[in-house]
């Protein structure tokens, strides 16, 4: 079994690359500070989306867009969470 970084992985034989239930990835911290605050901008660009959107959309689809943000937010979260296990 292997544990790679995101850098590594150009340096393992092609034979191995394939073979993905063997070797996994470690995300670096600098890494995961970079992947957060990308969450962050996502949720809050999303807010300012939908707020806008609320303005000028029915409210029936107003309404959609608030569900399917929802949504997205909390897949977001749950991937930052698991970020941080």
């Amino acid at each position: 079994m292997g544990v790679y970084s995101k850098q590594d992985m150009p340096k393992i034989d092609n034979s191995l690359k394939h073979n993905y239930d063997h070797y996994f990835l470690i995300v670096m911290p600098e890494e995961k500070n970079e992947i957060e605050k990308l969450i962050d901008t996502m949720i809050s660009n999303g807010d300012d989306l939908v707020d806008n959107l609320k303005t000028v959309l029915p409210n029936s689809l107003a309404d959609s867009m608030v569900m399917f943000h929802e949504s997205n937010v909390t897949n977001l979260k749950k991937i930052k969470e698991f970020l941080n296990k």
